[in-house]
């Protein structure tokens, strides 16, 4: 199913958009997954996930403000995986939204030694809402994602010294 997006392009609905950037950090799997689980310190070093409230742990609820550029949507999700090595959340959890708008946001933690980790974090998304802005969304998204990626790690390496 084609439709027009706001520019005039022609966007394929039955491929849905998604986001994955990576980063090479200077620490444990374990070191990044101890940061990236604690959600109450959100606020004072992650860029895009604002007032993070919840457990990481699975069926566990997540409640949070998503925060890219200017623009803030609040989020209520549901942790799906929450190993020690993937961290995902899936919303919304209201089930009437899903077929406007879903996202399926994970952060996967891949050893390269004892002491680096590749930060793989992305997000599948879904439904009419995200095809048609997508040419601006899509670069906004990966910008704001690999902003969160660098914090990650300046915070871990500031939490190992």
């Amino acid at each position: 199913m084609e439709r027009l997006d706001e520019v005039g392009t022609l966007c394929d609905l039955t491929h849905m958009p998604s986001v994955e950037t990576s980063l090479v950090i200077d620490a444990s799997a374990d070191a990044i997954w101890k940061v990236l689980t604690d959600f109450a310190s959100y606020d004072a070093w992650n860029p895009v996930v604002k007032k993070a409230r919840g457990r990481a742990s699975v069926g566990a609820d997540l409640d949070f403000v998503l925060q890219i550029g200017p623009i803030k949507a609040p989020i209520a999700a549901r942790v799906v995986e929450a190993d020690g090595r993937e961290l995902r959340w899936e919303g919304p959890r209201v089930r009437a939204l899903s077929p406007i708008a879903r996202g399926s946001h994970y952060f996967r933690l891949e050893a390269l030694d004892e002491t680096r980790t590749r930060l793989v974090h992305g997000e599948d998304f879904g439904g009419p809402v995200f095809a048609l802005p997508w040419k601006v969304l899509g670069p906004q998204l990966e910008k704001s994602y690999a902003a969160l990626n660098r914090a990650l790690a300046r915070e871990v390496e500031r939490r190992d010294r």
